[in-house]
């Protein structure tokens, strides 16, 4: 048995139960093995853990008979019905914290096995991701947080004026090149400090990490030398991180590409369909060997 924590219609979930079940596996995909009608029991001592889960249609699942865990989607109750805003807070917390610590003591293979800080606050921006990037050896973006409105103009000045406001609680992005703009921008700051990034040009290029492999959305937007230098950084960053699967996405500067987002549910649909089913037979086997 082998169990793909995802949407049923995600992509590589699809691809991934298709290739397993061919080889005669047996397959079970949900958004959470722990919540919905299904029952789980989980059993620790000081020197022994078990536990079984049982789907709402399916038999009785011993911790013993998953072969192997992919981890897609953070866990989760699909729906909310019938719950107050309150009480759905608190059952997808619970939820949530069983599944991490489940899925941390599971003893088969789990890709992208997570752990606490990952798993509760997975998308973060940028300036969080800063220091671990550059320890890594990948270049970031120039950043500057301040509710300060000349620092502001001082930090825009060295693009000729241009910057790009990036909200710390979004990934949208607002390109700072006039004046109206900045005016807005000034009355952000008489209340909350706010987030400018250096200016970059379109497209985004963006990598992804699968075991030992790097995936490119657009191969061809850096030299070999290039790639092969992200290449080193970005497999140190999951094993800072110890995962086994991550993305990042890259922009080019004035002094050439650099980091400008870090997601640790990879977004599949900026790669081609070949690189998905690449990324599939990649993940599979990982979970096979």
């Amino acid at each position: 048995m082998y169990l793909l924590i995802g949407h049923p219609s995600d992509a590589c979930c699809r691809l991934v139960a298709d290739a397993l079940g061919a080889a005669g596996h047996t397959v079970w995909i949900t958004l959470n093995p722990l919540a919905g009608e299904g029952i789980c029991t989980w059993n620790l001592t000081t020197t022994t853990l078990s536990s079984v889960v049982r789907p709402g249609d399916g038999p009785a699942i011993d911790q013993a008979a998953l072969r192997g865990v992919l981890v897609r989607a953070p866990g989760g109750l699909a729906a909310g019905d019938g719950w107050t805003e309150r009480d759905l807070a608190y059952v997808r917390a619970e939820t949530n914290a069983a599944l991490v610590a489940w899925l941390r003591a599971l003893p088969c293979r789990v890709i992208n096995r997570p752990d606490a800080e990952l798993w509760f606050r997975p998308q973060r921006p940028l300036p969080e991701w800063h220091a671990l990037l550059a320890r890594c050896g990948l270049p970031v973006l120039a950043a500057t947080i301040t509710n300060d409105p000349a620092a502001a103009r001082r930090f825009a000045a060295r693009w000729d004026d241009q910057a790009v406001y990036a909200p710390l609680t979004s990934l949208t992005r607002y390109p700072l090149n006039d004046e109206s703009a900045w005016r807005e921008l000034d009355k952000v700051m008489a209340r909350v400090p706010v987030c400018l990034l250096e200016p970059t040009r379109e497209p985004p290029l963006w990598a992804l990490v699968a075991g030992a492999e790097v995936l490119w959305s657009d191969p061809s937007a850096l030299s070999a030398a290039q790639r092969a230098d992200w290449e080193e950084g970005l497999r140190t960053l999951a094993g800072q991180l110890g995962l086994d699967l991550l993305q990042i996405e890259l922009r080019q500067s004035a002094t050439g590409p650099r980091c400008s987002n870090l997601m640790l549910y990879p977004l599949l649909e900026v790669f081609a369909p070949e690189t998905v089913a690449k990324l599939a037979a990649i993940l599979t086997r990982l979970l096979t060997v």
